[in-house]
């Protein structure tokens, strides 16, 4: 039987994605199972993901989107994989990676999960370290004036991902969905950086 998991992180953001690629694979709309939470929480300490793991059984196959709609962590995401896999016998299948885990994976297969698993938490790393360092930098600059509020920490984080995004080739809308921004936020911070970029193009040649 085929299963599916959809998580998003924000209201913001919509199933419609998720469901549609999932559906693709041949996965009955009454066996997805979707949830707004965010993916810092454990996997198997979110209600649907726990109603999931209830529904299947050894043999059955589960369909993630990608690895970070299971987990956000490298330990959750292979702790939890490991427990479909070895302890319940049940096949995990991250279609944007294009890896399918099962009990009788080969060392090749495994050794891809680790990589592409690694590889995510090292992204999500960079991405903290970088705005701990915007927060640092901001607030040498402005001393005393300097205050983390809901804009600050918003900013920060999300403007450099968006910027990551937009730089990889998004759309503002894949944008919008991916990081559950709304488009005409993400809109504005592109169009700021590309001002901001012109002005120092214009101060370097005058």
């Amino acid at each position: 039987m085929k299963y599916a998991y959809i998580r998003v992180s924000t209201t913001k953001q919509d199933y419609e994605r998720q469901e549609y690629a999932l559906r693709e694979c041949g996965v009955p709309k009454e066996n997805i199972y979707s949830e707004t939470i965010s993916g810092t929480k454990k996997a198997k300490t979110r209600h649907e993901f726990e109603r999931l793991l209830s529904s299947v059984s050894k043999g059955d196959t589960i369909y993630f989107e990608s690895m970070s709609r299971m987990a956000r962590s490298l330990m959750d995401m292979v702790e939890t994989t490991q427990t479909l896999v070895t302890k319940m016998g049940v096949t995990a299948v991250f279609l944007k990676e294009s890896l399918t885990l099962s009990g009788n994976m080969d060392s090749t297969t495994s050794l891809m999960f680790n990589i592409f698993a690694s590889l995510a938490q090292f992204e999500r790393d960079i991405i903290s370290e970088r705005t701990k360092e915007l927060i640092a930098a901001k607030r040498a600059s402005m001393g005393a004036d300097f205050k983390i509020g809901r804009n600050t920490i918003y900013d920060l984080p999300k403007r450099y991902e968006v910027l990551k995004l937009r730089s990889q080739g998004l759309t503002i809308a894949q944008i919008a969905d991916t990081t559950g921004i709304s488009k005409s936020t993400v809109g504005r911070m592109i169009k700021e950086e590309k001002d901001k970029n012109c002005a120092s193009k214009k101060k370097a040649s005058a």
